[in-house]
């Protein structure tokens, strides 16, 4: 079974920072010493698998994804999402940005932003769930490839 839940646990940084690097390579991914500083300023929701859930055992659990996110300008903004390759195609991103989008358009917002590399798969994902290009910014990250910046209203 899979489940989202907001909040993350001190003991649990170290599987975060391993799942963003299984899922970026520098210079997207985030250097180590930046990571625990960022994601404790953000909105962060944790995609956890469970072996078992019948209620009789104590069942064993692992951290499969994540998505950190935060507000930005009066609007949600999407900074990371994280699935590990193992469990990928599955519905967990969209369970995880599901979650964020549910959480700010409670909060009273309008419109939740992302960016992605323009070679990423995960922007047919984004278009999928109602996200649209807005704006193309050439030489965005430091290697020099292209973001597509992506607005949902929500």
């Amino acid at each position: 079974m899979i489940t989202i839940r907001p909040g993350f646990a001190p003991e649990e940084v170290p599987r975060l920072y391993e799942l963003e690097c299984l899922c970026f390579e520098p210079p997207i991914r985030w250097e180590e010493k930046d990571f625990l500083p960022g994601i404790t300023k953000m909105d962060v929701w944790v995609a956890e698998k469970t072996d078992c859930d019948c209620g009789f055992c104590n069942p064993i659990k692992e951290i499969i994804g994540f998505l950190a996110g935060e507000v930005r300008r009066n609007q949600g903004y999407i900074g990371t999402i994280n699935v590990d390759p193992k469990h990928r195609r599955r519905g967990i991103a969209a369970k995880l940005l599901t979650a964020a989008e549910d959480f700010y358009r409670k909060g009273g917002f309008t419109e939740v932003r992302l960016e992605v590399e323009q070679n990423n798969p995960a922007q047919t994902l984004y278009f999928k769930m109602g996200y649209r290009v807005h704006a193309v910014r050439k030489g965005w990250y430091e290697d020099g490839s292209t973001a597509l910046y992506m607005i949902k209203i929500l």
